[in-house]
C-alpha cells in the first residue's frame, strides 16, 4: 500500500505478479490527475486507488480499514509523505498503522536523523535503523 503515492508508477513499471493487489491513496485531486496522465495504461497487477486526505484522522482510519480489511500481510510505503507532517501527525499515522493487524511493515523516509519507532510511536534519535513492527 502506497500512501501519498503521487505520480508513482511502480504498478505499471515493475514485473509484479498479476495476483498482487497494489493499493494507492492520495488526495482526490492527485488521484484524478494521475488517472488523467496515465490514461489507458494498464498496471501489471491489481490496482486500487482510494481518495483520502491522510492528514484527516477520520479519513485516514476509514481509508486504512477499506484498504487492508482482512488481507494478507501488508507493506505500507510512505515515501515523500512524512516531510509534510508534524511530529503529532506522524505519531498518529504510526498508531493508526499499528492498529491494523494486517499491516506488518512500514517503509518510510528518514528525516532529520529521526526515526519513529512504531511500537511506542515516539521519535528516536538513531544512527541505525528504526525497530518497530
Amino acid at each position: 500500500m502506497n500512501l501519498a503515492a503521487g505520480l508513482d508508477t511502480r504498478p505499471y513499471r515493475l514485473d509484479l505478479p498479476a495476483s498482487l493487489e497494489w493499493i494507492e491513496s492520495d488526495l482526490p485531486a492527485m488521484i484524478e490527475e494521475k488517472e488523467r496522465v496515465l490514461g489507458d495504461a494498464q498496471p501489471r497487477c491489481r490496482l486500487k486507488r482510494i481518495k483520502a486526505d491522510l492528514t484527516d484522522p477520520a479519513a485516514r482510519v476509514a481509508m486504512l480499514r477499506e484498504a487492508v480489511g482482512s488481507t494478507t500481510p501488508v507493506l505500507v510505503i510512505t515515501e515523500g509523505l512524512l516531510i509534510y507532517l508534524d511530529d503529532a501527525q506522524v505519531r498518529a499515522l504510526a498508531a493508526d498503522l499499528l492498529a491494523e493487524p494486517s499491516i506488518r511493515w512500514w517503509l518510510l523516509d528518514r528525516l532529520e536523523n529521526r526515526c519513529w519507532c512504531i511500537r511506542s510511536c515516539e521519535p528516536r534519535r538513531s544512527s541505525g535503523a528504526c525497530r518497530g513492527f
